[in-house]
């Protein structure tokens, strides 16, 4: 069986390290362009769809594809109940190298059908490798269950991390003043290069690290006090705060050990390679803000968005900075009981999907 193609016979869902009683994986494929991915449901609650964007990327093989699936469900499921809202969480991965523009219209419009095939269990739109443009495809084909484009979800991602921001500053450093402070941003895509044109003027200075070097040139270009090293280095670098804002995964055994920063916050998914991560962190000294926590302003725009036939700026804009309340919450909950924020996050998380979510 070749790495891009799975039947479903070897779908044994139960065995992957995500797997943590999903209660729906849903298998896609499109013969035309041999492009398969997932949908993943963790945790339905039958009176609300599941909420997650969709993903575009080129994992090695398609086990890895349904493994992040699988992971990001189960975050978004975090995240969602963290951001004070109903819906449970799923997560769309479709395993897909770069495409011819035709070719990637016709995938984008049969994954647009699946998703309507879903009878609306699952609410989507834009997360890595999938843009506005894409999005509004989509939509001419399962309008009621693409969101995404009466607002920008990066712009409020980004303004609800950094009212999270100005939480753990005040924690850590006793102030919320970022003029001193120094940054170390991974990932300079959709929310890392919004954060960098947010807090270039805020802060004495700011190191970025990106795999597209057009971004990596650029930006130095135009902000002075903003400097590119290599992708292998930007967890290395003598900053205050660390902000991952690319894939997940940076913080593991190997790279916290070189981790000079007193906070990390960033708007990636699923920073930590695993919970003892977070412990070690925790002993370490190392303010860690969860990352369901703190990134959840995109999710709560796009809900905004499906609840509502227009948008109502101003409470929108409060609920999205209520995210820094909610980490103080998490943060409490951590000094109380000497445990770590990921810990904190979990038990607080839980106990809203233990009460409100079926199965």
């Amino acid at each position: 069986m070749s790495k891009n193609t799975l039947s479903t016979t070897d779908l044994q869902v139960t065995s992957y390290d995500g797997y943590d009683n999903h209660s729906v994986v849903a298998f896609f494929v499109d013969p035309e362009t041999n492009i398969q991915g997932f949908v993943s449901f963790y945790r339905m609650n039958l009176k609300y769809p599941a909420f997650g964007a969709t993903r575009i990327w080129n994992f090695p093989t398609l086990h890895d594809g349904l493994e992040d699936s699988l992971r990001l469900a189960k975050t978004m499921m975090y995240k969602n109940a963290m951001a004070g809202t109903p819906y449970s969480g799923a997560k769309g991965v479709l395993v897909s190298g770069k495409l011819s523009p035709q070719k990637r219209k016709k995938l984008l419009i049969k994954y647009a059908r699946f998703v309507s095939f879903l009878g609306g269990r699952f609410i989507t739109g834009a997360d890595v490798g999938v843009n506005i443009a894409d999005v509004k495809l989509m939509k001419t084909v399962s309008n009621d269950y693409i969101v995404g484009v009466k607002v920008n979800p990066v712009e409020h991602t980004v303004n609800g991390l950094l009212s999270a921001l100005d939480s753990a500053v005040f924690e850590v450093f006793g102030t919320k003043d970022l003029s001193n402070r120094t940054i170390a941003v991974q990932g300079v895509g959709k929310t890392g290069r919004l954060l960098v044109d947010r807090l270039h003027d805020k802060v004495k200075s700011i190191y970025i690290s990106d795999i597209n070097e057009k971004e990596i040139h650029s930006i130095p270009r135009k902000y002075k006090n903003v400097q590119a090293v290599i992708p292998e280095d930007i967890h290395k670098q003598k900053v205050d705060i660390f902000s991952p804002c690319a894939l997940g995964g940076i913080l593991n055994k190997k790279t916290i050990k070189s981790i000079r920063a007193q906070i990390i916050l960033g708007t990636a998914n699923n920073q930590l390679q695993n919970d003892d991560i977070a412990t070690e962190l925790h002993r370490l000294g190392i303010f860690y803000a969860p990352d369901y926590v703190v990134n959840g302003g995109g999710v709560i725009s796009v809900i905004h968005e499906y609840e509502n036939k227009r948008i109502f700026k101003n409470i929108l804009n409060k609920r999205v900075l209520l995210i820094g309340k909610t980490l103080k919450r998490v943060i409490q909950y951590s000094k109380t009981h000497n445990v770590s924020m990921k810990k904190a996050a979990d038990v607080l998380a839980e106990r809203i999907i233990n009460k409100y979510y079926d199965y």
